[in-house]
């Protein structure tokens, strides 16, 4: 089975979430062992962003990885488990707020999950439709 960034790199439509996780140092995260969730947001998630607040991530490497690492969580968790919580703790040491929605609709932070469950050899993706801000970088 791909690993999660064999599987980000063939769905396609992630090449910013893939150049942030480059650009700030965690490409090879994606490819470690382990067991990872990743809420991804597309790249269209990326061009909604205000201008500003994107520019000034995409210049600096450091933010870049806080960005990628508010992103992801340690577990791998199917939406079966993502209904059950309320919180997540994520890699950036950041806590993440879910909401369920008629028991089927997730949404992380305001941002709904348009595909869930993706499998990956090391972990689980979430495609997202809004890129996660940490409060730091607000």
């Amino acid at each position: 089975m791909p690993n999660l960034l064999e599987v980000l790199e063939a769905l396609g439509n992630f090449k910013i979430f893939l150049k942030a996780c480059e650009e700030g140092g965690l490409k090879a995260m994606l490819g470690y062992e382990g067991d990872f969730t990743i809420f991804t947001p597309n790249d269209e998630a990326f061009g909604n962003m205000h201008s500003a607040v994107k520019d000034n991530i995409f210049k600096e490497p450091h933010l870049m990885m806080d960005l990628i690492l508010h992103h992801c969580v340690e577990w791998g968790l199917t939406t079966r488990e993502l209904v059950q919580a309320t919180r997540l703790r994520t890699l950036a040491e950041d806590e993440i707020n879910l909401k369920t929605k008629k028991k089927k609709v997730i949404y992380i932070e305001g941002s709904k999950i348009l595909q869930a469950d993706i499998q990956a050899d090391n972990g689980i993706i979430h495609l997202i439709d809004k890129v996660l801000i940490p409060p730091d970088l607000v």
